[in-house]
This record gives structure tokens, sequence and C-alpha cells, in this order.
């Protein structure tokens, strides 16, 4: 066998017998420990030494003994040191099936913490046994007794019951009952899928009676005046009476009102609207005198002169200088050329008394053709 074989099979043993002695270790450090526990039932059957002892149903010991005690059965167990067992854990007999042997639950599984230590003994308050049969039928004969004639039936109050029953249900109420278990139903599902939003309402609720704890001075300031207007109110409550019942008198005065003026309402209420529109209309000059009739005011108090108890005002008089081109001028056109002509040619010292032209023989025609043409 060539030399680099050798060395590659020689390496490959060293690493199996290196596995091996580290699991034989593993295996020798953790289950080479018996843990022996103690339970006490108040009753055992069909459990005998040598039955299984399982942790979520996997077999990790068995029963070695079982000692019966005058009000309780001791069960003695053993399981493998490398299962570890809560140290608050139970003890429960479970039954497979109706006939055969049972075994010991050990629960609730390991998830940390302390764990139960050896010869450690589970007292009676946190062990379990299954019903059976013979005690079943012996409640369901004591509930048949109690049911019986010697017992709620004496009088026939139970037969009565069930015939009350049978016709409730006969008139057409069971379908009602059925459709009422069903929505139950739907509703215990609404809050199922609503649980988040439960949830959060309750956190929020929690976080208010919080602030309310918090603040409980001005909420207790808060109640105080509630209660004193609470009392004024009970105190004025003939006034408020009185007062609630001229209000209904004004309100139906002012309905019959309505009803016998609706016509002239109506008129008014149109004219109104015409009102209204014209301030919309006319809204930029309302704002333009709202604007200026402060400061005309303020001027007209400031020209007042309380000594002669007389209005300081300037008059400007130039127009006088040439007073027929002022008054035509306040004519609108065409009337305003024809005031100027007929003007010239009327009034002495004007341009056609100076120049003796054609304008100085203007008669009564050209009067008379001013006054048609005026406005």
């Amino acid at each position: 066998m060539p030399l680099a074989n050798r060395r590659v099979m020689s390496i490959g043993i060293a690493v199996v017998v290196l596995l091996a002695l580290v699991g034989g270790y593993l295996v020798l450090t953790s289950s080479g420990k018996t843990m022996h526990v103690t339970a006490k039932f108040k009753r055992v059957v069909a459990v005998y030494p040598g039955s299984s002892v399982r942790i979520l149903g996997v077999p990790v010991g068995k029963v070695t003994k079982i000692t019966p005690h005058g009000t309780y059965v001791e069960v003695q167990m053993t399981y493998d040191g490398k299962y570890k067992v809560p140290a608050d854990a139970t003890a429960a007999v479970v039954p497979p099936a109706i006939v055969g042997d049972r075994y010991i639950q050990l629960a609730p599984a390991y998830l940390g913490g302390p764990t139960l230590k050896d010869k450690a003994v589970i007292e009676m308050g946190s062990t379990e046994v299954p019903a059976e049969l013979d005690e079943i039928f012996g409640n369901l004969d004591k509930l048949n007794v109690a049911l019986g004639p010697q017992g709620a039936n004496a009088q026939g109050a139970l037969s009565r019951l069930v015939a009350v029953g049978a016709k409730d249900l006969a008139d057409g109420n069971a379908k009602r009952l059925n459709q009422a278990v069903h929505d139950v139903s739907q509703l215990f599902a609404t809050l199922d899928d609503s649980k988040g939003d439960l949830v959060g309402i309750i956190d929020h609720l929690g976080s208010f009676t919080a602030m309310l704890a918090a603040d409980d001075t001005n909420v207790r300031k808060v109640n105080e005046d509630l209660a004193s207007v609470a009392d004024f109110l009970a105190g004025e409550r003939e006034d408020l009476s009185a007062a609630v019942g001229n209000l209904s008198v004004a309100l139906g005065e002012i309905a019959t009102l309505v009803k016998d003026n609706r016509t002239d309402l109506k008129i008014n209420i149109a004219q109104l609207a015409n009102v209204t529109n014209v301030l919309v209309r006319q809204k930029r000059n309302l704002t333009e005198f709202l604007d200026v009739a402060p400061l005309a005011l303020r001027n007209l108090q400031q020209a007042f002169d309380e000594s002669t108890e007389s209005l300081a005002t300037r008059g400007n008089f130039n127009a006088l200088t040439n007073p027929s081109q002022e008054l035509c001028n306040v004519l609108a056109q065409p009337a305003r050329g024809l005031c100027k002509l007929v003007l010239e040619g009327i009034i002495p010292g004007n341009a056609a008394f100076k120049t003796g032209g054609p304008k100085q023989a203007r008669t009564a025609q050209d009067l008379k053709q001013l006054l048609e043409v005026l406005p």
C-alpha cells in the first residue's frame, strides 16, 4: 500500500476514535445519573411498577414502586438525568385507552430556570388523575335521582319544563334559536378578528384613566363646577321653565306671522335681494366712500371756525373769467359746440363782436336750435 494511502487511513482512524471517545464521554456525563421523584395521588388505577413515565408523550423513565396510604397513593419513579424537569413540575395519570396500562406524565416541558432535584416530592395539589367510569356512572345516577320523582320532579316541575320547552321550540323558535346561536358565533368570530383593535382600545382607556388619575385635582375641580352649575340650574328651574314656555309662544307667534304675511315677506325679500345686488355692484364705490369719508369728515371738522361759527373755505373763481366757455362745457355734445357759437354771437365782448364777422348776425333761430338739442 502506498505511503500516502496509509497516512490517510491512519488519520481517518484517529478521527473516528476521537469522535467515539467524545460521544461516549457525552453519553456518560449526560445520562449516567438516574433521577428519583415521588408523586402523591388521591388514587392510582391501572398503574403498576414498570409503567412508563413520559415527558410530552416521550418515555423518559418508569414507575419503580407504588405504596398506598390512608388518603393517598405514593408513586416512586425514576427518569434519565439527561432530561430536565422544571422545579414546579406536576404529575398526571394519563389513560391512553379505556382498558390497558396507563402512564404518568411529567409537565410542563422544561424551558429554563431551576430544575427538579433528585428525590423530590410532588404533593397532591400538583397531581391529577382521570375520571373513572364507575365515578362517571355514579355521578350520572346521582343526577338522575336528583331530577327524578324523588327530587326536582316531585311536583312535575321538570316534566312541565321539558313540555314547555318542546312546545316553544316546536312553534318555530327552534329556527330563531339556531339563528341566534349562529349570530353569536359570528359575533365571537368578529371579536376574534378585531382583537388587535380591542386591545388598542383597552390600552387607550388605560392611558386615559392614568391621565385622569394623574390630574385628579383638576378633575375634582371640574366635577365641583359641574355640581355647582347643576345646583344653579335646579334652583332656577322655574324661571327656565317659564323662559322655555315664553320662547315656545314666541316661536308660535313668529310662525303665524310668517304664515299670514308670506306674500309681503316674499316681496320684501326680493326687494332686499335687489338692494344687496346694487350694493354688490357698487362694492368698489362703497369701499372708496368708506375710505374717503373719515378724511372728509375730519377735513370738515377742521374747516369749522369756532370764532366766527362758520366754515373757513377758499373758492376757486377762475371760471368766472370766461363764463360763457364754462357754461358750454357742462353741456353734452353736440349742444356744446352750438352753445359756443351762439354765445359768441349774442354776448357782448366776445370774439364775434371784436372781429365783426358773420357770427355777429346770429338770430333767435339759433337760440331755438340750441334749446332743441339741450338735454
